[in-house]
Order: C-alpha cells, then sequence, then structure tokens
C-alpha cells in the first residue's frame, strides 16, 4: 500500500508540475497577448491622434461653402460689368465709325472746295 501511496504521491507531484507549466506558458501568452494589444492600441491612437491633427487643418466647410458663395456672386458681377463694357465697346465703335465718315466727307468737301477755289483763281 505504501507503494501505491508512493506512487500516487509521485503521480500528483508530477500533475502539479505540469499544471503549474501549462499556467506559466498560458501567463505567458497571455503577457504576449497584452503586449501586442498594447502595442497595436498605441499605433491605432498615434494614427487617430495624427488624423485629428490632420483635420484641424482642413477648412471647415461652412467657411468654404460661404467663400464658393461670395466668388460666385463676385463672378456674376464681373461677368455682368463684361457684358456692359463689350455694349459700351461696341456704342463707342459706331460712333467712332460714324465719326470717321463724317470726318471723311469733311475732307472730300474741303478738298472739292480747294479745288474748285484753285480753278476759279487760275
Amino acid at each position: 500500500m505504501e507503494h501505491n501511496d508512493r506512487w500516487i504521491q509521485i503521480r500528483f507531484e508530477e500533475l502539479e508540475k505540469r499544471l503549474d507549466q501549462a499556467f506559466s506558458l498560458r501567463d505567458k501568452a497571455s503577457d504576449c497577448s497584452k503586449a501586442e494589444l498594447r502595442d497595436r492600441l498605441e499605433k491605432m491612437n498615434e494614427i487617430r491622434e495624427q488624423l485629428d491633427r490632420q483635420a484641424k487643418t482642413f477648412a471647415d466647410k461652412g467657411w468654404v461653402e460661404s467663400q464658393f458663395d461670395s466668388r460666385g456672386h463676385r463672378l456674376v458681377n464681373l461677368e455682368t460689368s463684361m457684358t456692359k463694357l463689350e455694349t459700351k465697346a461696341s456704342e463707342l465703335e459706331r460712333i467712332g465709325d460714324k465719326r470717321l465718315y463724317i470726318i471723311g466727307l469733311v475732307v472730300a468737301v474741303m478738298q472739292v472746295v480747294t479745288f474748285v477755289a484753285i480753278r476759279l483763281m487760275e
């Protein structure tokens, strides 16, 4: 019986040793998993911080829309001004053509008068 007790005692100690090893390995695996998770979370936090810093450099949507609206109104005003200027330019062109026509007529009449005056003086 003593032999059996001794054998049971040895088996019990071996099982206890294996359990200790298993728990030790589980603890090591858990520590490694925790370390990997911590590293991953730190990297995610770094990315999140980088995105937050980057987002601060972006223009506010309301501001951008107001700038586009403002520039749109200015563009419409510019187009209106250009149309007015083109209209005035074409009017000036017509007036200028009339003036040149009148000046041409005056010059022609002066030449005729001069020619007639020269003929009369001969």
